[in-house]
């Protein structure tokens, strides 16, 4: 004998609600109000975070940072970066540097595959 499974209107419209929540395209995934990077591809992992300005404690938006092994990006308007395709095993300094010499610098153990998100803070001077 098969039973139907009746679930109350709240539970379906609660179901429904966290599957509208999260929404995928090739560049992120969004999990309610957080966008994350999508998950790397086998054999490589995702840096990504933000950069905050020690002076102001505003994000700070066009700020380099540069992985170890030399790849590098740009921070956004939001202080926000992404750094993809980074091989599993990588260690060593992540560093932003921006206009006037200020840095921030952040030891990044060894990645697996993974995303990892990490927080800078630039230095005042």
């Amino acid at each position: 004998m098969i039973h139907a499974l009746r679930l109350p209107l709240s539970v379906a419209a609660l179901a429904l609600l966290l599957l509208g929540a999260c929404q995928r395209n090739s560049d992120s995934v969004r999990v309610g109000g957080t966008q994350l990077p999508a998950p790397p591809a086998e054999g490589t992992a995702v840096v990504f975070g933000t950069v905050f300005d020690l002076k102001t404690g505003d994000p700070a938006s066009g700020v380099e940072v540069e992985a170890p092994g030399g790849k590098s990006t740009r921070t956004d308007a939001q202080g926000r970066f992404q750094l993809a395709g980074l091989a599993v095993g990588t260690q060593g300094e992540v560093i932003a540097r921006a206009e006037g010499g200020r840095e921030a610098r952040l030891l990044l153990p060894a990645l697996g595959n993974e995303r990892r998100e990490i927080v800078l803070h630039l230095a005042a001077k």
